[in-house]
């Protein structure tokens, strides 16, 4: 009981002192509890298509350059 008790008063003493942080620095003070964490949003297929065509075509001119520049050395 006793150490439930000193747990309780540790966390209202670091709640105390985030609110009193917070106040000073003019912000709202939002408990931890109330803090909602934020979804990642799923990036559509659609894009993620069009974004890998788009580094598979970058890829493919890179692979090309390289290629064009290392027959020209070697000629």
């Amino acid at each position: 009981a006793v150490a439930q008790h000193t747990k309780e008063m540790e966390e209202a003493s670091k709640e105390a002192w985030a609110r009193a942080q917070t106040t000073t620095r003019g912000e709202e003070y939002i408990p931890i509890a109330k803090k909602s964490r934020k979804k990642t949003e799923k990036f559509p297929k659609a894009y993620q298509k069009d974004l890998q065509d788009i580094i598979d075509e970058d890829i493919a001119i890179q692979i090309a350059k390289h290629n064009t520049s290392v027959k020209s050395k070697v000629c």
